[in-house]
């Protein structure tokens, strides 16, 4: 038979134990932790606390960064579950650390569940981010996603990227990052400027991902749906890409264009399509140059409109080299669409110019070129060998 003694610290012990499991506690090592949402029960389940739990995003990113500090070199990533709920801003790195913090993986619970303001990206690399949507609103910062300095490497899935300006490399790093989007929606919608996708720093790579950028107003400064420029490089495969004025704004030239590449920007786009819609008499553009920047566009369709007394271009090329040829449907006329010489073809199914040997039931082949400026418009006939 045990002494009394002996059964009082049995009893003691056991107390404490049971007591000890009634605080939650957060393990400095931990490969997960969580954030919850303080309006849907935050770090309490079925009445007990949670351990490895926050509830604010800024402890949590303390935490991580003072704490847990994950580095280029550690052999322990670090596992974020968020669960469903609205958050305020995120950060990973601040521009006044020195260390670099990376193997970090944000995992939420759906899109349209786990509602972040805003990211900002500071001496982070070998990010990944799933099943969440940024608002880029209720965060201060004007933006949804926004990279410092540059250099990082991210991935992202079945993620839903909102606001007025949803992604923004606002300076370059020593070197080039790269980050790749899969399952996605990178939506932004404002008034009079609105750009989606803002790249002059990193490479970045979309499969399967919607990139697009909606004006609103009755302004419209700049519409782009993806903006490359400086040493920026963009892949978008199986994709779609598009630029929609549904306001009252009027664009010209450059304004509206659906991918505008500048300086020594590059963009490759294949298997995509691009969208160009104007609801006002605006000039929608496809794929826009300039100053030696380069777009290859094999593979892509085309929707393009415009309110009437508007026009619609598919390639505006001022100064960069577009890689784009593309074959029109067949038709009784052709396109009314400006283009650059040789980019486009069409086989016209009723031909009705002088040389026809038989009007009205001939098919020619013809040519985009920016020569032709007759009435039979900018497209030259190989079987007539002249313009239309």
């Amino acid at each position: 038979m045990k002494s009394s003694r002996a059964l009082s610290l049995i009893t003691l012990l056991g107390c404490f134990v049971f007591s000890a499991g009634a605080f939650a506690v957060i393990d400095n090592s931990a490969a997960m932790v969580q954030l919850r949402d303080p309006a849907n029960g935050g770090c309490i389940e079925a009445g007990a606390p949670l351990n490895n739990c926050f509830t604010d995003a800024s402890t949590l990113a303390d935490w991580i960064h003072i704490t847990r500090n994950p580095a280029p070199s550690s052999t322990a990533p670090l596992l974020v579950k968020i669960g469903p709920g609205n958050y305020g801003q995120f950060f990973c790195g601040n521009a006044s650390l020195n260390s670099t913090f990376s193997n970090i993986t944000y995992q939420g619970s759906g899109m349209g569940q786990t509602k972040i303001a805003s990211m900002t990206i500071t001496n982070c690399t070998d990010l990944f981010f799933s099943n969440m949507t940024f608002t880029g609103v209720g965060g201060g910062t004007g933006y949804a996603i926004a990279l410092i300095k540059g250099g990082p490497n991210t991935t992202w899935t079945n993620v839903e990227v909102l606001g007025s300006s949803s992604w923004n490399e606002y300076a370059c790093g020593s070197k080039r990052g790269k980050h790749y989007w899969f399952s996605s929606r990178i939506l932004s919608s404002g008034f009079g400027t609105t750009v989606a996708y803002k790249a002059p720093c990193d490479e970045s790579w979309f499969l399967g991902t919607e990139i697009s950028a909606i004006e609103l107003g009755n302004q419209l400064n700049q519409l782009s749906a993806i903006q490359v420029s400086g040493r920026g490089e963009v892949h978008v495969y199986g994709s779609v890409i598009r630029a929609l004025n549904n306001g009252t704004g009027i664009a010209s030239g450059a304004s509206h264009a659906a991918v505008s590449v500048t300086g020594t920007g590059n963009m490759h786009i294949h298997g995509t399509g691009i969208d160009a819609i104007s609801s006002s008499a605006s000039t929608v553009v496809a794929l826009y140059a300039a100053n030696g920047g380069i777009i290859h566009a094999n593979g892509a369709s085309y929707n393009m409109s415009t309110g009437a007394g508007g026009k619609v271009t598919r390639i505006l090329n001022q100064g960069g080299h577009v890689h784009a040829p593309y074959q029109w449907e067949e038709h009784p006329t052709p396109p009314n669409i400006a283009s650059v010489t040789g980019a486009d073809m069409v086989v016209q199914t009723n031909c009705a110019a002088t040389g026809c040997q038989k009007a009205g039931t001939e098919t020619h082949l013809l040519i985009y070129n920016s020569n032709c400026v007759g009435t039979g418009g900018p497209w030259f006939d190989v079987v007539t060998r002249a313009c239309r």
